[in-house]
């Protein structure tokens, strides 16, 4: 499988289309909470560049037949499932609550594709069961700099495992890299804050790691993967397409 050449061009239309809308939207909400306006939107867009490519290859007509996302915090999985209803997919989380949470989204409009997974994304082995291994797929995730907190060795191992137990698969994170000391010049002041306060975050809290773009390229490569990366033209998010 190869990067489809269309990726980057639809995102980067639906994050400028969109832009605009999402941030007037949420204004009559949140007025009083810029911040957290500010994660919703950030969501919005890069949840749907999720959409989009990960749409790129359901709309191949190729092998192409399943999804897994990591996380359910986004509602994509369900958009997902409501565009693509011949194809199968799933959602995996560790909370109960929030997976009942998304089957009741998932309800409401509908859409009766998507299988709901309790599990550790690290516990491979006992999910991966579940999943139709038949027919190649995508795994997603807003949040593989979280589970990177577990350490860059178990996220490798999880890769590992990964190519044994759904060969013939991919994983797509979206992913804000650290951005290095020798592009300060070059990037807008507004991007650098951004991209700063959201290591500094993270640090703070103990809950996910930033890690260079060079870093999650040498992570795939030292799992055996080929790993190609797009930008999304948006606050500095790239997609990183792990194939085996």
């Amino acid at each position: 499988m190869i990067w489809a050449p269309r990726t980057h061009m639809v995102t980067m239309g639906v994050t400028r289309e969109i832009e605009g809308r999402a941030l007037s939207e949420e204004e009559p909400r949140h007025k009083e909470r810029p911040s957290r306006r500010r994660r919703i939107t950030t969501r919005v867009l890069i949840g749907l560049a999720v959409i989009v490519g990960a749409g790129v290859w359901f709309d191949a007509g190729g092998p192409i037949g399943h999804g897994v996302e990591v996380g359910l915090t986004t509602g994509l999985v369900e958009k997902l499932g409501e565009k693509y209803p011949g194809h199968r997919l799933y959602g995996l989380d560790r909370s109960e609550h929030t997976l009942e949470r998304n089957a009741a989204s998932a309800a409401a409009r509908n859409v009766t594709n998507i299988q709901w997974l309790r599990g550790d994304y690290f516990d491979v082995e006992s999910w991966s069961q579940a999943v139709d291994a038949g027919r190649p797929g995508l795994i997603f995730s807003l949040h593989f700099h979280e589970l990177i907190a577990a350490g860059e060795e178990r996220f490798r191992e999880a890769l590992c495992r990964l190519k044994s137990a759904l060969p013939g698969w991919s994983l797509l994170a979206f992913e804000q890299p650290r951005l290095p000391h020798s592009e300060r010049a070059s990037t807008s002041e507004t991007l650098w804050l951004y991209a700063q306060s959201n290591i500094l975050i993270h640090h703070l809290i103990g809950n996910g790691r930033i890690l260079s773009r060079e870093a999650w390229l040498d992570l795939g490569a030292q799992a055996g993967c080929r790993v190609a990366d797009r930008p999304c033209n948006y606050l500095g998010y790239r997609a990183f397409l792990f194939q085996w």
